[in-house]
């Protein structure tokens, strides 16, 4: 991880993409169309999670996947792990966007700027992820123009996630996103491809 106070004070400091498994295998849009707008299967470990993900509830009702869980995935036992993996898999399978917020327990962080896991995974699943926190610092920002391949909510506009949201679906086609950014998973951040 990188610290924000360090990223602005040594400009020069690069940022490294998490190395997230690939998902590509789920970037098909099913053939029987998305079933949610947006969703998040995923542990419940603060407010930008729980917040962000009831506004999208309330928002999309049941267009929404939504399921936060209690405790961190690998401290389950294993027919829990693999009944939330499964469910973890048919979110992405079958939602064009997803919450992609980090994992830290307020909303004051110096990793707030830092995208989190989720956000790689979508990235390789060709979803939109949707950053929750402060203003990111992304990898490769001198060659992606990242603006085009996510949305953004401030941790300020945390209670209103689903509206900006539903903002972005209105103007946006997710799944031409969703194409470019499987692209520049590809190209820039699969790290089965780094040396």
């Amino acid at each position: 991880f990188v610290h924000q106070k360090m990223l602005l004070e040594h400009p020069r400091t690069r940022v490294i993409p998490w190395p997230a498994r690939s998902l590509e295998e789920l970037a098909p849009v099913p053939a029987d169309g998305f079933r949610w707008d947006v969703s998040f299967v995923g542990w419940n470990s603060g407010p930008l999670r729980s917040q962000s993900a009831a506004s999208c509830q309330q928002v999309f009702g049941e267009r929404a996947e939504i399921c936060l869980n209690g405790t961190f995935f690998p401290y389950h036992d294993v027919p829990t792990q693999e009944r939330l993996k499964q469910r973890f898999r048919d979110s992405m399978r079958y939602s064009p966007i997803v919450l992609a917020a980090p994992s830290v327990s307020g909303t004051t962080h110096p990793w707030l700027c830092c995208a989190p896991y989720r956000f790689y995974e979508a990235m390789s699943a060709a979803r939109v992820p949707v950053f929750i926190g402060d203003a990111p610092f992304l990898p490769f920002d001198d060659k992606i123009d990242w603006g085009q391949h996510y949305i953004f909510v401030p941790k300020e506009k945390l209670a209103d996630t689903g509206n900006i949201v539903k903002n972005w679906l209105q103007k946006n086609d997710p799944v031409a996103v969703g194409k470019e950014n499987l692209r520049i998973w590809k190209e820039w951040l699969n790290p089965s491809d780094w040396p």
